[in-house]
This record gives C-alpha cells, sequence and structure tokens, in this order.
C-alpha cells in the first residue's frame, strides 16, 4: 500500500478491505503474541533460549518429543489429545506442564502412568475394560475409591439376585410337573426368562514378573594371562535394570 497513490480506486479499496480482514483474523488467532508464546512454551519444557533456533536433527530423540509436545502446546487447540507427556521431561518440566493444562481452556483427554500427573490435571477417568466403559467425574485416586466401592455394590447384587434365581428355579422344578400348578411354573419360567442377568466384570490389574536366564554363563576362570609384557586396563561395568510397572491400569 506504501507504493499506490490510487486512493480513490476500487482496487485500493478492496486491497483496504483485504488488509482489514488479514488484521482481524491475525488478531483472532493472536499472532501478534505467537513469538511470545513460543518462547514460553520451549522455556517450559527445559529449552534454553540460545537453543531456540538449532535445527530440530541436533536435538536428541528425548528432547526432539519435547519439540513435538510444544508444537501442540502452542498452536492452543480446541481439544488437546496427548500420551505420555512426562515421559521425557524432567521433574521441573512436569511441573511447568501440569500448570499449563491446568489453565488450559479446551478440553484435554490425558492417557499417562503417572498417578501423580493425573491427580494434579485431570477431574474426570475413564476406564475401558472388557467391552464396558466406567466414567467418573474425579481424577485418578478418587476414581480407584468409588470405583470399588460401586464393584462391592454389584457383587452383593449379583448374591442377591443369584439367590433369588435359585429360589425360583426350585418352585419351577417343585410344580411343573404338577397338573394343577403347571400354570404357575410356566408364569415363574417367563419372570425368570425376563430378568436382566448381572455381570461381574472381572478386571484384573496385576502386575506380571520377569526373569532373566544367562544362557551361556561364563567360566570360572574368565582370563588367564602369563608372560605379558604390556599394561592392560580392564574397567567392568555393573548394569542393573530396574522395571516399572503398574500394578494399577491408568
Amino acid at each position: 500500500m506504501i507504493s499506490r497513490t490510487d486512493y480513490e480506486s476500487v482496487e485500493y479499496g478492496e486491497l483496504v478491505d483485504e488488509i482489514t480482514h488479514l488484521n482481524d483474523r491475525l488478531t483472532v488467532l493472536d499472532a501478534y503474541h505467537f513469538a511470545e508464546r513460543i518462547e514460553h512454551v520451549l522455556k517450559g519444557l527445559g529449552f534454553k533460549p540460545e537453543e531456540f533456533d538449532n535445527l530440530i536433527s541436533s536435538f536428541s530423540g528425548g528432547w526432539q518429543m519435547r519439540i513435538e509436545l510444544a508444537k501442540l502446546l502452542v498452536n492452543n487447540p480446541d481439544v488437546l489429545l496427548i500420551d505420555e507427556p512426562t515421559n521425557h521431561l524432567d521433574i521441573v518440566s512436569i511441573q511447568w506442564l501440569e500448570n499449563y493444562l491446568k489453565n488450559f481452556k479446551g478440553g484435554l483427554i490425558l492417557i499417562s502412568h503417572d498417578k501423580r500427573f493425573l491427580d494434579n490435571v485431570t477431574n474426570r477417568t475413564i476406564e475401558i475394560a472388557n467391552q464396558r466403559l466406567y466414567d467418573y467425574k474425579c481424577n485418578y485416586s478418587k476414581y480407584l475409591i468409588l470405583h470399588a466401592e460401586e464393584m462391592e455394590r454389584t457383587m452383593q447384587a449379583k448374591k442377591n439376585q443369584d439367590r433369588e434365581i435359585k429360589r425360583t428355579e426350585d418352585l419351577i422344578n417343585k410344580y411343573r410337573a404338577k397338573a394343577n400348578k403347571a400354570s404357575f411354573a410356566q408364569s415363574l419360567i417367563k419372570k425368570l426368562d425376563k430378568v436382566e442377568r448381572i455381570e461381574i466384570d472381572n478386571i484384573e490389574r496385576k502386575a506380571f514378573n520377569l526373569h532373566f536366564v544367562n544362557s551361556n554363563p561364563s567360566g570360572r576362570m574368565v582370563i588367564d594371562i602369563q608372560k605379558m609384557n604390556k599394561i592392560l586396563e580392564t574397567k567392568l561395568f555393573s548394569r542393573t535394570w530396574i522395571w516399572y510397572w503398574a500394578e494399577e491400569k491408568k
């Protein structure tokens, strides 16, 4: 527009309208604060300002996962779906992410093995097991308590129902062979057919055991050197594998 002088022309007016529309669109998208938001997210996830212009390929795999998470957060979507976001984060970054998600205005669907993170961020827990969906409007720890209470009530209701079904079946077997009670037995059969049987979902939250077998055990004499005139420095490193397994489903 700086180079134009035809201020009264139709084309100039259309250009003004187009620029006005673009400015309004940029305002709605909060584009003028986009760079500030990028810096805020990157710092929160542990990046240093001098790393902002580095190539993504120059970062390790874990830090590249942080970059992918940053891409999601800076775009401020209506619904955010994230799976195990804390896997590649340190404690400081996890705390920052918790605060960020608490203030997130959109919908958040989160999958995580981190029980504390779930409790701090979520207010609704859904578990899918045995083709059924359990939905509670509370965090994960509270869900476990409420779900256990519901399962206890369901088990008691099933016991009562089984007892009543057994009593009805006994009456049917008792009267079905008697001519004067046959109609009564048939009515009991129809009543029993209409009963909606209570089923108990067998939700297992068991840990699995790992056993590593050394297929080629070394001998008692690992190495025997005689008359060697060179200095040999040997460093043996012991590696311990620690396995974490959630006994309770996410």
